[in-house]
């Protein structure tokens, strides 16, 4: 019999592509809220996590994985509505891992390099987390709310981005970011816009295929524990902004660098907050580098959807 897998937060752009991925080895279902109210299929429900009777719904289906990628993305939303972000990060997962106790099943949560403080250029799972906005605070808690269960995996990432067709990107709910870093640099870009980009935040920029598959090979070997999930390069988002204009084929004079002094964000950033994921590639489990990443994702968005970079020099 296939393993059951259940995904919070199916519709969006890791959720989606964990679905999408899937080599038939797995029966999978999707959980979704806001993304897509109207869904027919009938192995998509709508489950709104914040209500345990509606997470009630999970016990039908009785998963042998729940797989948790729901949370609310727009940083400073967090900061400046934060009873909703706890409801959906602390309260929807307690809520969530009172369902995969009840199932005796394993859950995987993804979180966020935003637990550390940033004073730390290589972090590694075993650093004591000290969150700066509201968001990681949550995330945080989020985290220790899953270590509570013994079947449990928290995979750490950071910047994450991959290839989202239009009508995805509309269906996106008020309080999550419209488009993830690399495509809102390509929109703007396309359209022959300056940029202000931050030259002293660094990170690990990671494709989102790949933290699918990463995600896929800790289901077979059965990892539990934390781990750090991203792509190898640590850079900062002014020099990866850089390399996007190499590969798509945009003029970098297009792209001004700022330091974060010079945006009015309402939530603090931390700086540093590369995450060490020397742990995971000693499971046997295959890290990518940025470079082979980008180009991934320019040959999927030249077959998929070109005109998104239809101002690009390197394709017409």
């Amino acid at each position: 019999m296939k393993t059951k897998i259940f995904v919070i937060g199916a519709k969006g752009l890791l959720g989606s592509n964990i679905v999408k991925a899937n080599d038939k080895k797995y029966s999978f279902f999707e959980g979704y809220n806001q993304a897509l109210g109207n869904s027919k299929k009938s192995d998509s429900i709508k489950v709104d996590i914040t209500k345990f009777e509606d997470c009630e719904k999970i016990l039908k289906i009785d998963p042998d994985i729940i797989i948790h990628t729901a949370a609310i993305t727009d940083v400073d939303y967090c900061e400046q509505n934060k009873k909703k972000a706890y409801s959906v990060h602390v309260l929807g997962t307690q809520n969530l891992c009172k369902i995969a106790k009840k199932l005796n099943c394993k859950i995987i949560y993804i979180s966020t390099d935003f637990v550390f403080s940033g004073n730390c250029i290589n972090n590694k799972e075993d650093d004591v987390p000290k969150p700066l906005n509201y968001f990681g605070k949550t995330k945080l808690e989020a985290e220790n709310e899953i270590k509570k269960l013994d079947n449990h995996l928290i995979l750490r990432t950071n910047v994450l981005y991959g290839f989202e067709t239009s009508n995805s990107i509309k269906s996106r709910s008020n309080y999550t970011k419209s488009m993830n870093f690399v495509l809102w640099v390509l929109s703007k870009l396309n359209k022959n816009e300056q940029i202000r980009i931050v030259n002293d935040q660094f990170s690990n920029p990671t494709l989102v295929d790949n933290l699918v598959n990463i995600i896929y090979d800790c289901i077979e070997k059965n990892l539990t524990g934390i781990y750090h999930a991203t792509d190898l390069n640590c850079i900062n988002r002014y020099e990866f902004t850089k390399k996007i204009t190499k590969v798509f084929g945009y003029d970098k004079n297009l792209i001004t660098s700022v330091s974060s002094n010079d945006f009015n964000q309402f939530a603090k950033r931390p700086l540093l907050t590369c995450l060490d994921c020397s742990k995971i590639i000693k499971e046997g489990i295959k890290i990518h580098e940025m470079d082979s990443s980008l180009n991934r994702l320019y040959e999927q968005i030249k077959k998929l959807e070109p005109e998104l970079i239809s101002n690009s020099k390197n394709i017409f």
